[in-house]
């Protein structure tokens, strides 16, 4: 694909990569992963179903671990050492953990070693583990409990810049009274574990109102894109999130309890490059798209334009490359994020851009093709405006 076919809005496969008539297929493939009728998972969707969701399947429970040990150890033991190949260790207690794996053959070895075996002078003791609940599955069964009529630009600001919405002097004094009860906070903790030093603490206090000084903010004489790094997640959005405002009537997006927007799978969902409002352990998978703001600058004004100009022109790349972004409920897809990072050198400002890709399924002439497109849309296409040094 030549550079100028980027500078265009329409989706352009390459040769060799998805048809439109592909891309479509598989969006609505994950728009099929749930039934969003009755907001309940349908058969084909669950931890067990997808082989490729390994980090619960396949779980075991190791107990009686030595008082003092680190995880650097534990995976050097298990995988180095006694080739077990864990995929996940998640320490819980002081003397457990668990321990996750791609396969049953896997976990079966681990048991078989692992039971009996003595690490720091520990017999260590392993049982099978019951997977954990589906954290996105439990979210849909709960339901959604709450109808947000907030704008997209409302959340995306409370969720990523929350302080925006203020004054800049009104922004210094909130973090300084943060930071004050901070003080406050550690001059009680450090009382209560050192009671000997308690008059001094007192002493310190009745000087300085906290256990030390405070001294207050220089201010800076930057207050609009100063952040020096930023990164866009690549997934998807749901449609109907840019509420309908057309004919004076506003639209309503079903908001879960915690604030996490659900993603609408009646409809096939739109790529997008922008912040995700909330995890998938939270209930979400969306991703609020840039082009979806309405004033981005102000919504976010951390972020410098540059920065929001690359995300915008690399979600036209990402839509026509043929390449679908990452999806965790299908486990499908390849586009990851996008990361940007700028600093200002003696001569000239300098911008470096960083684009994730799982090469999952995908050829080596697909991903030197992408190299190569990538070049050429930042190099002499419709990126080349943006004055990208090292990519």
């Amino acid at each position: 694909m030549s550079a100028a076919e980027f500078q265009t809005d329409q989706e352009m496969p390459r040769e060799g990569g998805a048809s439109e008539q592909e891309s479509n297929k598989a969006a609505n493939e994950i728009a099929g992963t749930l039934d969003n009728n009755n907001g309940s998972s349908s058969p084909n969707h669950s931890t067990q179903s997808n082989s490729d969701f390994t980090s619960e399947i396949f779980k075991i429970e190791i107990q009686n671990l030595p008082r003092f040990y680190g995880i650097g150890q534990m995976k050097k033991l298990l995988n180095q050492k006694l080739k077990l190949n864990s995929c996940k260790l998640k320490p819980v207690g002081k003397t457990f953990m668990f321990a996750c794996f791609r396969n049953e053959e896997d976990r079966q070895k681990a048991l078989s070693v692992l039971d009996g075996f003595t690490f720091k002078n520990s017999k260590l003791k392993v049982t099978c583990a019951k997977a954990a609940e589906d954290p996105y599955k439990r979210k849909k069964e709960e339901g959604p409990t709450v109808v947000d009529t907030r704008t997209p630009e409302q959340k995306i600001q409370e969720k990523v810049c929350p302080y925006a919405k203020l004054k800049y002097d009104e922004q210094l004094d909130k973090k300084l009274a943060e930071i004050v009860t901070i003080m406050k906070q550690l001059g009680s903790q450090v009382s209560r574990a050192n009671p000997r030093l308690d008059p001094i603490i007192k002493r310190k206090i009745s000087d300085h109102g906290t256990l030390a000084p405070i001294i207050e903010f220089l201010k800076s004489p930057v207050v609009r894109g100063y952040r020096n790094k930023v990164e866009f997640s690549v997934g998807y959005m749901n449609p109907t999130s840019k509420l309908n405002t057309e004919n004076g009537e506003e639209g309503q997006s079903v908001e879960m309890s915690n604030g996490a927007l659900e993603l609408d799978f009646e409809s096939v969902p739109t790529i997008a490059v922008g912040f995700r409002l909330a995890s998938y352990k939270q209930g979400s998978v969306e991703v609020i798209s840039l082009t979806s703001l309405d004033n981005v600058e102000d919504v976010l004004p951390h972020i410098s334009s540059e920065m929001i100009q690359i995300g915008v022109l690399f979600e036209k790349f990402v839509k026509a490359s043929g390449i679908l972004p990452y999806n965790s409920l299908t486990n499908k897809g390849n586009w990851r994020q996008i990361m940007i990072r700028s600093s200002n050198g003696r001569d000239r400002k300098q911008i470096m851009v960083v684009a994730c890709i799982d090469p999952k399924d995908l050829t080596s002439t697909q991903i030197d093709q992408v190299r190569s497109d990538l070049v050429a849309f930042f190099k002499g296409g419709a990126g080349g405006t943006c004055n990208v040094t090292s990519l």
